[in-house]
Order: C-alpha cells, then structure tokens, then sequence
C-alpha cells in the first residue's frame, strides 16, 4: 500500500513541476509564438505578463503599432535575457506578427527544429552588417530567424537571436 502511495505522490510532484515548467518558463515555442502573434493586443499582454514579462517600450508609426516587453532586465543595464514584441500591422504586407529576442542558443536551434518538422520553407538568407537572418514560409505565415552579436557593458561580445513570426 505504501508503494501506490509512494507512486501517486510521485506522479503528482512531476505534474506539478511540468505544469511549472510550461508556464513559467520565459522561453516559447514556435506554437506558442504562432499563437501569440494571432491574439488581441489585451490576450498578448496577459499571456506574456503570465510568463514574468514586464513592459518595456512602445512604438506607433505609420505602418504598425508595436508593444515590447523585457525579462530579466537589469535596473542599471540595457539589456534583458529575453525581449519579446507585439505588432499590429495596417497598410503593410504583413497584418500582425510577434519578434522573440534570446540569448539562448538552445531555444533558437529548438525553434530552428520544429520549422522543418513543421513543413516551413527555407527560403533564403541575407547578411547585413555581420548579421544572418534565415528565411523560411508556409502559406501565408513567414518566419526569420536571426543570429547576432552585440556589445555588452565592460565590451564584452554577447550572442543574441530573434526570432520574427509574420502573418500576412
């Protein structure tokens, strides 16, 4: 009898620590980043807060309306372990769309993964100023994946990658 208590405990404690896992980790999906780009303003803003998100700056031009939020930002730094951004597109090729900053290396080969498994299109890939920026489509959705390097404060050289999810 203890054995099947012993057991049951057991697997409450690991459905407890995935359900933790899934929402509380700052990392997402391209599931989750396909959803999210296809939410309200309002729904994008609960979802991310969930996750431990906090607001960080927005930006209203001529072609789209876009909402960041930081995690892990430093009071006294510039930078933030993730960055994720919301647009609202109008008289633009694209109607909406979510950019997923990481320092992750894992996270963005994760992503990498589940674009080919997924069906999306290699399209093409560009270079700008020492950065590589990978095409990939599927139907009316368009993915970009980004690898970068940056500066951080004392000079040190840091990788990041964006990950952009567009619908047209």
């Amino acid at each position: 009898m203890n054995k099947k208590i012993n057991l049951k405990l057991l697997l409450v404690l690991l459905l407890i620590l995935e359900f933790k896992k899934v929402s509380f980790s700052q990392s997402f999906t391209l599931n989750e980043l396909l959803s999210l780009s296809k939410l309200s303003e309002d729904d994008f803003d609960t979802k991310v807060n969930l996750k431990g998100y906090e607001y960080y700056t927005y930006i209203n031009d001529d072609y789209c309306k876009s909402k960041s939020y930081s995690y892990a930002k430093s009071i006294n730094a510039e930078t933030a372990s993730y960055y994720i951004t919301y647009r609202k597109c109008v008289n633009f090729i694209y109607k909406y769309g979510v950019s997923w900053q990481t320092l992750n290396q894992k996270d963005y080969l994760n992503i990498k993964v589940v674009l080919k498994a997924h069906g999306f299109n290699y399209i093409n890939t560009e270079e700008n100023n020492g950065n590589i920026k990978l095409n990939y489509s599927k139907g009316n959705i368009e993915v970009s994946l980004w690898s970068s390097q940056a500066k951080a404060t004392g000079g040190k050289i840091i990788n990041f990658y964006e990950i952009n999810v567009k619908v047209k």
